[in-house]
């Protein structure tokens, strides 16, 4: 993880710092939370895109090593274009049966986790 968000942004010549530290241990494992310092640039746009790299970075290299990308604080927006690489296909399929029978309107935050929007931009 350090090399991947360390690197983030090496082709534009950026440096980022990260930290980590351990979080909530069970037998199965434990949270990792990862905090990175980057530069910020001119523009708020440009400072966002930037933390938005670093952030697709992190999170196709902790789905692809099997690691969840979330843990009690649910899955939400930024993480939702993950959720089908995360949970596969039956688990789509069990929350929108879910969401079907409870949520019959689709007035409890739609286009999130059914239909994930990329909202890691400004």
């Amino acid at each position: 993880m350090r090399s991947v968000i360390t690197g983030a942004l090496a082709d534009s010549d950026e440096r980022v710092a990260v930290l980590c530290h351990f979080s909530h241990p069970y037998r199965d494992g434990a949270s990792l939370y990862f905090t990175f310092f980057f530069r910020c640039a001119p523009s708020i746009e440009e400072t966002i895109t930037r933390w938005a790299r670093i952030k697709r970075a992190a999170n196709d290299a902790l789905v692809s090593a099997g690691a969840t990308l979330s843990h009690h604080h649910g899955i939400g927006q930024w993480h939702a274009p993950w959720l089908p690489e995360e949970i596969g296909e039956v688990g789509r399929d069990l929350i929108a049966a879910t969401a079907s029978r409870l949520d019959r309107k689709g007035i409890m935050n739609p286009h999130v986790l059914l239909e994930p929007e990329d909202r890691l931009e400004a």
